[in-house]
């Protein structure tokens, strides 16, 4: 559903800046070293690629069709369970942490007239590390600590929309199909995983580009 939304918001988008406009002078958009990022949608899907360490932003350079960037991202996550019973505390710590970069592509497959509304399409591939620690404390005794540890590969293609307000400024949407495989897994060092886990699906949500 929410993919659906995203790309008939694109579409949209697509419409609503290119239809019916005058054509009028006025300074092209911006090319050099560019940031774009992506504000995704409140979903699972959405905040589970948050939490493995998906990129959600991107920092290269801007051409007049072709964007050439590194994606970047990370996470991490803390959560403690603390009780009393009889005197005696117990104390569960989980600590996770997880990044991922690689090389972002944007193609701008379709312009329009005045080159200020873009359609794009999305493609990056991505590599990182996760380490999961889970350390639990009780009252009379030394603390206990296990830790797990591996590495991801992540993949997205996604189909966008962007229109330029400003030569160095874009707002726009992009949705598609991102996902993240865990392999190599190792828990104090001694392979547990050699294969891999992981999953995927759809996202959608805005894109913010801004051109230096």
């Amino acid at each position: 559903m929410h993919f659906r939304t995203a790309l008939t918001g694109i579409a949209g988008l697509l419409a609503l800046f290119s239809a019916g406009r005058p054509l009028v002078a006025q300074d092209p958009p911006a090319t050099g070293f560019a940031i774009w990022a992506k504000v995704p949608a409140t979903t699972f899907q959405g905040v589970a690629a948050g939490i493995v360490g998906s990129p959600q932003f991107a920092l290269g350079y801007r051409g007049s069709r072709v964007s050439l960037g590194v994606a970047l991202g990370g996470s991490t996550l803390r959560i403690t369970d603390e009780s009393t019973f009889d005197g005696q505390t117990s104390k569960e710590t989980l600590t996770g942490t997880a990044f991922q970069l690689g090389p972002a592509f944007l193609w701008d497959f379709w312009q329009s007239q005045d080159r200020l509304t873009r359609g794009n399409l999305a493609l990056g591939v991505t590599w990182g590390r996760f380490s999961v620690t889970n350390r639990d404390e009780f009252t009379g005794s030394s603390p206990s600590e296990s830790k797990l540890s591996g590495t991801l590969f992540g993949y997205q293609v996604g189909i966008g929309g962007d229109h330029f307000i400003h030569q160095h400024f874009a707002i726009g949407l992009e949705a598609g199909f991102q996902g993240t495989l865990a392999g190599g897994i190792e828990e104090e060092g001694d392979p547990i995983q050699k294969t891999g886990i992981g999953g995927g699906g759809a996202y959608g949500g805005l894109r913010l580009t801004v051109v230096f």
